[in-house]
């Protein structure tokens, strides 16, 4: 148990820990030892979006109940961190409004200078914006929704013990419909206008601490949804403890 919680913290951190944009490459060997203890990397030598991927949602056969407690508890505490880190998680500040004057014909050579310089930093020559972001947030819903071999297998614990089962359906049931819930409500942010709240970045913060502009209902919507996915699957882990 500890290893998986210990292994959700890594990645999880290695892949929100910087409060600016970037790409984290891995090699197979770097990740040999996670696919062994339940997480499967998705290319080798590759960039990689999101880490939490359970090697057993892949399996031919279900996963021993010893197994699937083991993924549910790692996913239980990657979703914890999601929504602790929600701010970090939505808001991206990678977008830069160019000044007018540099695109101008005339002007071909400056902007080409501005460019060797590293313009996007450069407070003359763009002007950085922050935006709520739906991407980061899908890719761990896509991974977070496929527990269905888990919640098969990890039942007989609860069976084995004499355990309320119908309230451990009922639990597995509200988890899964909170997830597909959160994967709707944050698609369709995508199409929504209101999630664009696009703001002028302030410097002296970091990303997470940027005021947007305005609210997203969907992308709030989304988030209740995953905070009531993480009750459940609390709930569900002390039937199986």
């Amino acid at each position: 148990m500890l290893l998986s919680i210990v292994y959700a913290v890594i990645l999880f951190l290695a892949f929100f820990g910087h409060s600016e944009p970037y790409s984290i490459t891995v090699s197979r060997r770097g990740f040999s030892h996670a696919v062994a203890t339940g997480f499967s990397a998705p290319l080798a030598a590759a960039t990689f979006a999101v880490p939490f991927l359970p090697r057993s949602v892949f399996a031919a056969v279900n996963p021993s109940p010893e197994e699937a407690v083991e993924t549910l508890i790692s996913a239980r505490t990657t979703l914890a961190f999601l929504l602790a880190n929600w701010e970090k998680t939505v808001i991206d500040c990678s977008t830069a409004d160019v000044s007018r004057d540099l695109l101008e014909t005339q002007n071909k050579e400056q902007l080409l200078e501005k460019a060797k310089t590293f313009a996007l930093f450069d407070k003359d020559a763009a002007v950085l914006s922050c935006k709520e972001s739906n991407g980061k947030v899908r890719q761990f819903i896509t991974r977070l929704k496929r527990l269905d071999g888990q919640f098969a297998s990890a039942k007989v614990v609860v069976m084995d013990k004499d355990g309320d089962i119908e309230r451990y359906f009922d639990l597995v049931d509200t988890y899964n419909n909170a997830l597909s819930a959160a994967n709707s409500a944050s698609y369709t942010a995508s199409m929504d206008f209101s999630s664009l709240n696009a703001n002028k970045m302030d410097t002296s913060l970091n990303r997470e601490d940027q005021t947007l502009s305005g609210g997203s209902d969907n992308m709030n919507n989304t988030k209740d949804e995953l905070r009531r996915a993480l009750e459940a699957i609390t709930d569900i882990m002390e039937l199986l403890q």
